[in-house]
């Protein structure tokens, strides 16, 4: 009424605004904290493969105070499975269990495998079957053979003047089996189509070494024609 004021309350020296900044703690996820300010509390979540409760409180101080926290959680990927791999040395299925296992016999490559957030296994690598090469016996014509890889056969010949069944397949260790072979002996003899005066040989087929063949006589003659195919290749 005197037309000066009258004050209520006033302001006395405090501490400043506190703020915390962003929280950060391993395995937590606080992407949804905002409010970095003194006493806000921030109840965040795991990272993904990770379990727990974790939560902030912005101290007087300026830095936060964790509770709880995160550690692996119960991801398990299971044994892991991938065609000519070697898993035998893997123990370790959890979340972001990692292996490298061997690869099969027969097979080389350096594989390797990771467990994931979703339980599944992640493969890299190669495991690739190994190779033989060229197979070599003496004597034996493996012209023919074209798969030179682990599992692979093949069923050659014998070269020319050589007799036998020869066999080869390659092995888990880059390197041919054998099976036969081939030793001297007689080539083999085709005599080919035979051929007289008069005879009829069209049921004649076999011109090998030693083959009989019993014809017939061309219209108008009579007899019992036969031929045997000798070993100089001359029936």
């Amino acid at each position: 009424s005197d037309g000066s004021w009258v004050y209520v309350g006033g302001c006395t020296a405090g501490a400043a605004r506190v703020d915390c900044g962003p929280p950060n703690q391993p395995n937590v996820d606080f992407r949804s904290c905002t409010d970095y300010s003194f006493r806000s509390v921030c109840v965040a979540v795991c990272a993904t493969g990770y379990t727990g409760r974790p939560s902030a409180l912005c101290g007087s101080d300026g830095s936060w105070v964790y509770d709880g926290g995160c550690t692996a959680g119960a991801v398990n990927c299971g044994p892991p499975s991938q065609s000519n791999f070697d898993f035998s040395s893997c123990t370790d299925y959890r979340f972001e269990g990692w292996c490298s296992p061997t690869c099969a016999a027969g097979y080389a490559g350096r594989p390797f495998a990771f467990c994931g957030s979703d339980g599944s296994w992640t493969y890299g690598g190669f495991c690739i079957p190994m190779e033989c090469g060229s197979p070599s016996q003496p004597n034996v014509d493996f012209s023919s053979c074209t798969d030179y890889s682990y599992g692979g056969s093949c069923s050659p010949i014998c070269a020319t003047g050589y007799i036998g069944r020869p066999f080869a397949v390659c092995g888990s260790d880059g390197s041919w089996v054998y099976v036969g072979g081939c030793t001297a002996g007689a080539a083999r003899v085709d005599c080919g189509p035979p051929n007289q005066p008069n005879v009829d040989f069209r049921s004649c087929t076999d011109y090998s070494f030693r083959s009989v063949c019993v014809a017939v006589c061309a219209t108008g003659y009579t007899g019992r024609p036969s031929a045997l195919c000798g070993s100089d290749g001359s029936w």
